[in-house]
């Protein structure tokens, strides 16, 4: 793979932000490369599919654009089409917008579609991007719109509650910035092609080490404290099937014989003598093996009474 030198020279893009671009990029928008359209219109739950049914058209779902950077033909839906339906059709090269999204940080999101495809449609909640210059390359304009400065500016423009939505207006409007030659654009994009892929495969590797390493940590957990530390130790039946056998000196106890099990009942008070205590919550608990007092706990309200009452031993660890 070559090794690409900083340009001989670079012009003030106008955006703070942003700061030099090479001289010889241009700024253009999206409105100037190409349109958006819609996706599937007028269908009721009772259309879709996620498995395949005869008489059906496949579909490009909201999960395929937020979970990838190119469309997977193997995460495709289906939907009832009509034989004189008009809905708009998917072809090689176009780009999807996440237009409606519950969350900021899948809005605005773009995917390739990098495959020949035939009678396949997008989702409602999307829009697509057909490049209509020739002058402009898919696989670059796609890293481009997924560029972190971009999604920023996409997620600036979004405005919603419960959902959260992108106007097609901000889309068409956003600056761009690209090389004046296409064959300068692609070797862009191949090049991301190449990094990502090596970078991509580092990552799976690394899950892979870290998933053996969490299976030898609780198989370590595991043998020590139903086995206990002496390989030699006698040992007897415990008489539980999916334990086995125990160390011939240990006991088998019920936990209700050891320890108190205790509610919080934070949220079962009148609003008189509040006060605000440290609260434990679920995933205090599912992410650690010890809480103590350096962890940033939620605070909430409760009396004196249920203060008292509900204290957990002192976090001194």
């Amino acid at each position: 793979m070559a090794t690409y030198k900083p340009y001989p020279k670079y012009k003030n893009s106008g955006i703070p932000w942003l700061g030099e671009i090479p001289e010889h990029w241009m700024e253009t928008k999206p409105k100037f490369v190409g349109f958006l359209f819609g996706g599937l219109s007028g269908k009721s739950g009772s259309d879709f599919s996620k498995d395949f049914v005869k008489g059906y058209k496949a579909y490009i779902p909201f999960t395929n654009i937020a979970n990838n950077r190119i469309i997977s033909l193997k995460n495709l839906h289906y939907v009832k089409i009509g034989e004189n339906e008009k809905q708009n059709k998917v072809q090689k090269g176009d780009l999807f917008f996440l237009m409606s999204s519950e969350n900021f940080e899948d809005i605005g999101k773009t995917a390739l579609l990098n495959d020949e495809v035939e009678d396949v449609y997008l989702n409602s909640f999307c829009k697509g991007f057909r490049i209509t210059d020739n002058n402009f390359d898919s696989g670059f304009i796609n890293y481009l719109f997924n560029a972190d400065v971009k999604r920023k500016q996409l997620i600036i423009q979004a405005k919603g509650f419960t959902r959260i939505n992108l106007k097609i207006g901000k889309v068409n409007d956003l600056q761009l910035f690209t090389p004046t030659d296409i064959e300068e654009q692609t070797a862009i994009a191949r090049f991301l092609d190449y990094k990502l892929a090596k970078i991509n495969r580092f990552i799976q590797k690394k899950k892979q080490l870290i998933k053996l390493l969490n299976e030898q940590k609780a198989a370590i957990i595991n043998q020590a404290v139903t086995k206990g530390l002496d390989a030699n130790a006698k040992m007897k039946d415990s008489g539980i099937d999916w334990l086995g056998e125990i160390p011939k000196h240990w006991e088998v106890r019920k936990l209700k014989y050891v320890a108190n099990c205790f509610p919080s009942n934070i949220d079962k008070h009148s609003k008189e003598d509040e006060k605000q205590v440290r609260l434990c919550n679920y995933t205090d608990v599912y992410k650690n093996d010890y809480i103590t007092n350096s962890m940033d706990l939620m605070l909430a309200t409760a009396t004196d009474e249920q203060s008292t009452k509900n204290s957990a031993t002192k976090l001194d660890r």
